[in-house]
C-alpha cells in the first residue's frame, strides 16, 4: 500500500525549476569521460569524492550520492547507449534489486529522468517504482513511472517539509535490465519552522523601525 502523499508530483523540469529558485542544481552525468561502450563502477557508493578508471574526484555534483541495495561490482556503471550516445549514469536493477539517490541536505523537490534498457534492447512497458523519503527517512510518496524505451521520461516530486532521499526500483525488467539517467534536478536545505520564523520576525522589526524612521519629530 503506498504511503499518503505528502506533496506532488511535478510534470516538467520547469515545474521544479520554479519551487527551486536560486538554489536549483542540475547533475547531467556528463564529467565521467566512457571508456569503451560502459565502465562498470566499483565502488558501492557515488558521490563527489568518488575516483575510479583514473577520473575524478567530482564525477557528480557535491551533495549528492548513488549507491544499489545488494551492492554488486558493476552494479552502477557509465555507458554510451541513449539518445545520440550520449554518457548516461546507469543502476543495474536487475543484480541490485533497488537504486538509491541520496541527498545531503534535504531539497524541497526534486526531478529525474529515467531510461530502461534490458541488455541492448529498451525496455517500453517497465514501470519504475520511485519512493519518496524525508530526510528522517519517513515515507512519503510511492509513485508508478512507466517508461518509454530510449526516450528518457521526466519525474518530478515537491515535498514542502523537504525530501532526504529517493529510492528506485523496477518491475517487468528480465535479464540484464538497467535503468539510467542523464538528469536529475534538486535544491538546497528547506529552511527549518524556527529559521523561517526568526527571518519573519527580523523582516517586522526592519519594517517597524523604517516606519518609525518615516515619522517627523514630536509626531
Amino acid at each position: 500500500m503506498a504511503a499518503p502523499a505528502s506533496g506532488q508530483v511535478l510534470a516538467t523540469p520547469s515545474g521544479v525549476a520554479a519551487i527551486l529558485g536560486s538554489t536549483d542544481q542540475i547533475e547531467t552525468f556528463t564529467k565521467f569521460h566512457v571508456v569503451g561502450v560502459a565502465d562498470a563502477l566499483d565502488p558501492a557508493v557515488i558521490d563527489s569524492s568518488t575516483v575510479d578508471f583514473g577520473q575524478g574526484p567530482g564525477l557528480v555534483n557535491p551533495g549528492i550520492a548513488f549507491a544499489v541495495s545488494n551492492f554488486n561490482t558493476s552494479d552502477m556503471q557509465w555507458d554510451l547507449f541513449g539518445e545520440g550516445n550520449s554518457e548516461e549514469f546507469g543502476f543495474n536493477l536487475f543484480q541490485s534489486g533497488a537504486g538509491k539517490v541520496t541527498f545531503a541536505q534535504p531539497t524541497p523537490a526534486f526531478g529525474i529522468n529515467l531510461v530502461g534498457v534490458n541488455s541492448v534492447n529498451t525496455i517500453a512497458d517497465a514501470v519504475t517504482t520511485v519512493n519518496i523519503f524525508s530526510p528522517n527517512s519517513t515515507l512519503l510518496a510511492t509513485e508508478p513511472v512507466t517508461l518509454d524505451g530510449l526516450t528518457p521520461v521526466f519525474f518530478g516530486y515537491e515535498a514542502p517539509g523537504g525530501i532526504g532521499s529517493v529510492t528506485l526500483t523496477v518491475q517487468n525488467y528480465g535479464t540484464g535490465g538497467i535503468l539510467r539517467t542523464n538528469y536529475l534536478e534538486y535544491g538546497s536545505a528547506v529552511p527549518e519552522p524556527s529559521s523561517l520564523a526568526l527571518i519573519a520576525t527580523s523582516a517586522a522589526a526592519l519594517l517597524a523601525r523604517r516606519r518609525c524612521g518615516r515619522q517627523s519629530p514630536g509626531a
